[in-house]
């Protein structure tokens, strides 16, 4: 390998080492004979004294779950279900990498589906060769997803004007742009008259400018909770006689049946039966909220 190549590795593994992302994730590390790495662009700049591009919006930059409130009810969500959850860059300019990890309660939801969106919204289909998919991963079992990517060819990304990645209200819808779009499947039902829930909270984020700094930002957790509906059938917010018609008018009933109302399955095992009407019995007359 030619000296020069040699360099360039060793510049690149500094860069990333010093952002704390790491260098090999299945991906073979390479670098451009005709390119420049970050280090090296930016020291460039920095001579030119040509910052123009270095700007960074800080005020309202957020990286955050979206949405932050998934909120359902058992009526309407089933064991297999799925949910959509993204993790979404705001009101960020300068952006040149981003890696985070997503943490997740994996007795409770599965992540069946992972799309890296960001780099490649922004990316002309014709150079997503020089996206570098550092990391993207699925852990059901450690219960999260990690994410880390940048662009291989930094002098390219520039040239080509997709670098740094500016995400404004001028630009996007709200000054958002998903960077993860992420699929949950349920995995655990609630018990009767109660719910399971945990937190999706985002970890080592860091989002890079083309000098390797990271960019300031506001940081919005998520949370998931499904909730084992206590009776109030007719959403009022109190258990009265309304829903007790309701309930009546779905006993006997499973999931084929004609009269089927899965708000009067209490206890999410299919039939509305005798166990549901002591439930809905049990909290008669209470409100709700």
């Amino acid at each position: 390998m030619p000296n020069g190549t040699i360099k360039k590795v060793m510049i690149t593994a500094l860069l990333l080492a010093c952002t704390g992302i790491p260098l090999f994730d299945n991906v073979t590390a390479r670098t451009d004979e005709a390119g420049m790495s970050l280090l090296q662009q930016s020291a460039l700049m920095k001579e030119k004294g040509d910052v123009s591009l270095l700007h960074v919006s800080v005020d309202t930059a957020k990286i955050l779950v979206d949405p932050k409130d998934n909120v359902y009810y058992s009526w309407e969500k089933r064991i297999n279900d799925t949910i959509g959850i993204n993790v979404t860059v705001t009101n960020m300019t300068g952006l040149f990498g981003l890696s985070f990890k997503l943490y997740f309660n994996s007795s409770l939801l599965k992540c069946t589906s992972f799309i890296e969106n960001l780099f490649r919204s922004v990316t002309p289909p014709s150079s997503w060769d020089n996206i570098w998919r550092i990391k993207r991963k699925i852990d059901n079992e450690g219960g999260y997803v990690e994410y880390a990517y940048t662009y291989m060819d930094s002098n390219r990304a520039l040239s080509e004007g997709y670098a740094p990645i500016n995400i404004t209200a001028s630009d996007y819808p709200e000054g958002k742009l998903a960077a993860a779009i992420l699929t949950f499947s349920i995995a655990k039902m609630p018990p009767p008259n109660g719910y399971v829930d945990c937190p999706l909270h985002l970890a080592s984020v860091q989002p890079i400018d083309m000098l390797g700094n990271v960019i300031l930002y506001d940081l919005v957790d998520g949370y998931y909770r499904l909730i084992s509906p206590t009776g109030d059938l007719n959403g009022d917010n109190v258990i009265d006689v309304h829903d007790a018609i309701l309930f009546a008018s779905a006993f006997g009933s499973v999931p084929a049946s004609l009269d089927w109302n899965p708000k009067a399955d209490l206890n999410n095992d299919d039939i509305v039966d005798l166990f549901d009407a002591i439930i809905l019995a049990s909290n008669f007359g209470k409100p709700t909220s």
